[in-house]
């Protein structure tokens, strides 16, 4: 400020904050300069006006005052045990480290009473002690103690009749099992029971729950008696709908779940359902066409893998196990036509599916037509189709041939079958996974043809039993009055021939290895309907009957269970008629069973019921977990043993 007389100038500066005035009061002498310093501190951000006032020779004067202020900045320290604040001179954040026994968390919940010391946090590891031996203490830096349960680290006991236990106090113990807990064998006379620790024999009481092998009871006079008789229980059926028909392969996987088509004349639906309570589990209905209005058989369907794959027609399918999803589908009639060279194949029907070592072996009947080749000629094909994709590796064709029966392929992938030829002539082949040829040989009969493999051994219609390289390895013995073989079941020690019989259906058992006959019986008279044999896991064999009862009146179906020696260890009752009205159940075909769960198909009878899929309790009952233990070889229907 400057005063231009030559009296001195006395004044007064008013302002308010966030300004403010230094000198506030000054007397500035004639001619002379005054500085002042204005100083702006304001205490938040934004804008600020204030009009300072300077009192000078009774006048007043107003100076417009104008400041921003700006945020400090946020300032964050570097760690723990470290302060920071921003230095408004340098305009900057400056660190410092906290002074020793400054209280700090490092965030560590495993340790206490922390403080810094040097610049780091440090403090006492907390103790974990629960007090409780049935439990290891351990710390974890993220929530601190906790409690591993060992309880059952401790031992059993080798004794029914005892059991470990651990005590908070004692660790571990070995204490009483509670009393009534089954320490042995027991029925319906005697049962073995814990009682103060000791293992003893009493008097079954009435009532007791049991099991017979034709379903769940109670002991009443000593006697297990099944609550159905020996009637199977039902455990649940689905009814194919009306004018739809059923190929039931009996095919089921590790879980349980059963899968199955419903066709009706123009396609089929892959089905599947869990075996614990058909619940359906392909919401979407997965349908394929029927070209050709054949309805596939079910030596057509097999489940590998995670795949559910089906040769229909001239074409394959493949659809996940898990949710029906088509993987891949195509048609193979351009392959065979080129494969098959001059002339028409114009029907192409799949015969036969079966899995091999990468892929599938679909067998391919191909016939032309009067008037479209000169003879109406007859061909067959043995395809070999990718596992990934369906697409083809190699096909072989056979002139004039027959379809075969099956195609049975054994452990190293190698496929067997038989074809007719002309003036029924049969030749048994095998083709190895590549598609060269293993052997080739005449049949003894026009029946002869190859059913199951197990080990180095190929079972078929006739008496003889191959080794893999096709040379005769035994003859089954004969049997007075045994017709044609109708059907294997082979594990690793002992198999079962089913044939015709005079007398009704014969079952032989024999020892796999030198096929020694160790019993042949007729369980019954030639039955109406049959379903296919299954090996169970106590290497005998369970097939089902429809026969007249004792008296040669009603019509029965039989549950048999026979073992290699003849005995029968299982004779109960199929159910006959639905709850409510309409026809009769005829149980036929395959059938599979798994834990004590038997599934099996029925046709509709003359008097008016559906196609009917159905499951049934049979106790102790399960597949043997090796060999050839279904007509089709494993319960995936693959033509390949169980493995």
């Amino acid at each position: 400020m400057s005063n231009s007389g030559k009296v001195p100038l006395h004044m007064n500066l008013e302002v308010t904050p966030p300004f403010s005035a230094d000198p506030a009061e000054a007397t500035v002498g004639g001619g002379r300069d005054l500085h002042v310093r204005i100083r702006y501190t304001p205490q938040t951000p934004g804008q600020h006006r204030q009009s300072m006032r300077m009192l000078h020779s009774g006048k007043v004067t107003n100076i417009d005052l104008s400041g921003k202020a700006e945020g400090s900045p946020s300032c964050f320290p570097s760690g723990v045990c470290r302060s920071v604040v921003f230095d408004e001179e340098t305009g900057e954040c400056t660190e410092s480290v906290d002074r020793d026994g400054t209280e700090c968390s490092s965030g560590n919940a495993c340790m206490t009473r922390e403080i810094c010391r040097s610049g780091a946090c440090v403090g006492e590891a907390v103790v974990c002690n629960s007090h409780d031996k049935c439990v290891k203490d351990e710390c974890v830096a993220a929530v601190g103690c906790i409690q591993i349960d060992k309880s059952g680290d401790c031992p059993s006991s080798p004794d029914p009749c005892k059991r470990g236990l651990c005590d908070a106090t004692l660790g571990c113990t070995i204490v009483d099992a509670t009393d009534g807990d089954p320490c042995g064998p027991s029925d319906c006379v005697t049962s073995s029971i814990c009682l103060l620790g000791e293992c003893v024999d009493v008097p079954t009481p009435e009532n007791t729950d049991c099991t017979t092998k034709c379903g769940r009871g109670t002991c009443h006079d000593n006697v297990c008696k099944a609550k159905m008789g020996k009637n199977l229980e039902v455990l649940w059926r689905h009814n194919v709908q009306s004018r739809s028909n059923l190929v039931f392969p009996g095919i089921s996987d590790d879980q349980g779940a059963v899968y199955w088509l419903e066709c009706d004349p123009s396609s089929c639906e892959l089905v599947s359902v869990d075996g614990d309570q058909a619940t359906p589990r392909f919401p979407e209905h997965p349908r394929f066409p029927l070209r050709d209005l054949t309805l596939p058989k079910p030596n057509q369907m097999v489940l590998a893998g995670n795949r559910v794959v089906v040769a229909a027609g001239d074409s394959v399918y493949a659809y996940s196990a898990s949710n029906g999803a088509l993987a891949w589908a195509g048609s193979l009639w351009a392959e065979l036509e080129e494969a098959l060279g001059s002339g028409c194949p114009c029907s192409v029907r799949a015969d036969a599916l079966a899995s091999g070592e990468e892929g599938f072996y679909v067998w391919f009947s191909m016939s032309g037509v009067a008037g479209a080749t000169e003879d109406g000629r007859r061909a067959g094909a043995l395809v070999n189709i990718a596992a990934s994709d369906g697409s083809v590796k190699w096909i072989r064709t056979f002139e004039g041939a027959s379809p075969p029966r099956d195609l049975v392929v054994d452990r190293f992938g190698d496929v067997h079958f038989a074809l007719g030829g002309d003036e029924g002539s049969l030749q048994l082949l095998s083709v190895g996974p590549d598609g060269s040829d293993r052997f080739t040989i005449g049949a003894d009969s026009d029946t002869e043809a190859p059913l199951a493999t197990v080990l180095d051994h190929v079972f078929g219609t006739s008496a003889r039993v191959l080794d893999l390289d096709g040379d005769l390895a035994y003859e089954l013995p004969p049997v007075d009055g045994e017709g044609p073989t109708l059907a294997f079941v082979v594990g690793q020690n002992n198999g079962y021939r089913f044939s015709r019989d005079v007398e009704g259906l014969r079952v032989t058992a024999f020892k796999t290895w030198i096929g020694e006959v160790t019993s042949s019986t007729v369980p019954f008279a030639e039955p109406v309907y049959r379903t296919d044999p299954l090996l169970t896991d106590s290497q005998s064999a369970l097939f089902a009957a429809r026969i007249s009862d004792e008296s040669g009146g009603e019509l029965l179906t039989r549950v048999m269970e026979i073992d290699a020696e003849g005995h029968s260890l299982r004779d109960c009752r199929l159910p006959e008629r639905p709850d409510g009205p309409g026809g009769t159940y005829l149980y036929l075909g395959s059938t599979s069973l798994r834990g004590g769960r038997w599934t099996v198909a029925s046709q509709p009878s003359r008097d008016g019921n559906w196609f009917t899929v159905h499951q049934l309790l049979l106790p102790f009952g399960d597949t043997a977990s090796s060999g050839w233990v279904t007509t089709r070889g494993s319960l995936a229907g693959d033509g390949r043993p169980q493995r």
